[in-house]
């Protein structure tokens, strides 16, 4: 089975909920929490993953380090591996575990063509440095990055089945559930992935960071699924075949 699920935070319980089937492979939309502290509260919630005997995959939120970081950090502790016909990085003592290129990447889920992009804007950013509280300054898609994604899509024809996301093209980003509408807020990734949600062929996208939960169609028809916090669990594959 494959499922996609919203932002856990570190919640591990929140799994408790959803009656995923073992040996699954479970899609986190970022803001995962296995990366945030960076201490032993992450170690604990990982190996807290490891009771539901599935593979999680982890799409990176703003709220979390880049995979990579880690890896150049902790080369005796961590991997780059071939997963899905791509690259991916894991951690040795959680295999079960396994995190998305820090840029964007095509991978392969169940026959499923799948372009991932992770990162986000942190609005919160100024509490947490206020606080101490972990920020990481490379948490959103560089420019190069943004144009290193549009010469991949170019390569593949601009033609995918399935696009995991943080954040979400600005179209279509819940603003009538904001509490308020800064207009400081960094929104570079929200228009680039409005520019490539126009021109991709896809047939579902699926994004969390806004904490609820929504469906909704494109102008030509095609899925975006927002979802929310720890809930609202999505099997694709049977999404795809009644949708």
């Amino acid at each position: 089975m494959l499922y996609t699920i919203g932002d856990l935070h570190g919640q591990s319980r929140l799994l408790d909920n959803f009656n995923i089937e073992p040996k699954s492979t479970v899609i986190c939309l970022g803001d995962f929490g296995a990366n945030f502290y960076l201490n032993h509260y992450d170690s604990i919630f990982k190996q807290d993953l490891k009771k539901y005997d599935c593979t999680f995959f982890v799409v990176r939120g703003n709220h979390e380090i880049r995979p990579s970081r880690m890896m150049n950090d902790f080369p005796d502790k961590w991997e780059k591996i071939e997963y899905c016909g791509n690259g991916a990085y894991r951690e040795k003592e959680f295999p079960y575990i396994i995190y998305a290129l820090d840029e964007a990447a095509i991978y392969e889920f169940e026959g499923l063509k799948t372009l991932v992009m992770g990162g986000a804007y942190s609005i919160d950013k100024d509490v947490r440095l206020l606080r101490n509280w972990p920020w990481f300054p490379d948490e959103q898609m560089s420019e190069e990055e943004m144009a290193a994604a549009t010469a991949l899509l170019e390569k593949n024809d601009w033609t995918v089945d399935l696009v995991l996301t943080h954040t979400a093209p600005s179209a279509f980003e819940p603003v009538d559930s904001f509490i308020s509408f800064r207009k400081d807020v960094d929104r570079s990734m929200e228009v680039f992935f409005d520019r490539v949600e126009r021109l991709l062929n896809y047939r579902l996208w699926c994004f969390g960071h806004y904490h609820i939960f929504k469906i909704m169609r494109s102008e030509d028809r095609k899925t975006l699924i927002m979802h929310s916090a720890g809930g609202e669990k999505i099997d694709i594959k049977k999404f795809l075949e009644e949708w």
